[in-house]
């Protein structure tokens, strides 16, 4: 049995015989039909997953993802081990894992937003081919300034559908545009308009986390200049979703710069079923804290580290 399989089957036990869930809420919980819930529920007992894992001597990862899970309210965490806690290392491993976890719950005829970044990228690396003809991946936020760049929304989309036999929906606008006119004459062209629609009623969200640091895709790629960035900083802001700021509460940062993003906001992000964040390193540790603490996100693919972090208080000491 393949280690992510196994993961799954214990989070599957544990849902099912300590939390009580019936098999219709943990495939609500984790994107999977009732039909195979029951069936890797049954597989579980075959492979005595249930007798090894659920009542386990030490601390395992997976008490960890459940204890994180019960924390901030989130249907799904994996924190995955990397070889080492490097970013590198660490989105090396979180790509796969996070296109594992996005994979084994879809359907084939969702409409799939996702964001930028490098963890994305990763994760759009790690997919196997497939042939889903009634998907939609949708471009959820405009392009970067350098639109050759492997991490901007429009790659990311057009090699996602394509390695998912899927239809792409490319948002022909940028990131962010100068003025707030400019936004509202862009929104009059209907494909536009249709595109961001589309994205606001996604039944998935694929999302990076930014923090707002010197090396993040948003100052390298200069999508904000530099007074723009420190005035957000200045305001509160601790991290980014699809260029959209927000606080240590996971509020949104008011400024004007949100009048000139093309992409998702965040309470339409809030109201879209499935939101799986790809995130790790210690540096994410305020940011993913406050992502969750706004209920900005409720699937989780991160580090052991990181998890563990966000499971103590500010202050460092277990809640």
């Amino acid at each position: 049995m393949d280690p992510e399989t196994h993961r799954l089957l214990v989070k599957l036990a544990k849902l099912y015989y300590e939390d009580g869930l019936t098999q219709m809420e943990i495939g609500r919980r984790l994107g999977l039909s009732r039909i195979k819930v029951s069936r890797m529920l049954h597989l579980a007992r075959e492979e005595k997953v249930v007798q090894i894992m659920i009542s386990p001597g030490g601390k395992t990862d997976t008490e960890l993802e459940h204890d994180l899970e019960n924390k901030y309210g989130l249907a799904e965490t994996i924190a995955v081990v990397p070889s080492e806690y490097t970013s590198t290392a660490i989105r090396a491993q979180l790509g796969p894992a996070a296109a594992q976890c996005f994979l084994r719950g879809l359907k084939g005829s969702e409409t799939v937003a996702i964001t930028w970044g490098r963890t994305l990228s990763a994760m759009v690396d790690a997919l196997t081919t497939e042939h889903y003809p009634d998907l939609r991946v949708v471009q959820g936020l405009g392009g970067l300034s350098e639109p050759t760049s492997d991490v901007d929304g429009v790659d990311l989309t057009r090699r996602m559908a394509q390695t998912l036999g899927a239809r792409a929906v490319i948002l022909s606008a940028p990131g962010i545009v100068n003025h707030k006119l400019t936004k509202d004459a862009l929104m009059k062209e209907r494909h536009i308009a249709d595109v961001l629609t589309r994205t606001a009623h996604a039944d998935i969200a694929l999302v990076g986390v930014g923090i707002p640091s010197s090396d993040s895709v948003v100052r390298t790629n200069n999508v904000f200049t530099e007074e723009e960035f420190d005035r957000l900083k200045a305001k509160g802001a601790v991290g980014d979703i699809g260029l959209r700021y927000f606080d240590r509460e996971g509020n949104a940062v008011r400024d004007e710069v949100n009048h000139r993003i093309m992409g998702l906001e965040l309470e339409q992000l809030k109201r879209i079923p499935r939101v799986i964040a790809i995130s790790g390193g210690s540096e994410k540790v305020p940011t993913l804290r406050a992502a969750l603490r706004g209920n900005l996100i409720n699937v989780l693919v991160t580090d052991d580290r990181t998890a563990r972090a966000l499971l103590q208080d500010e202050e460092g000491h277990d809640d």
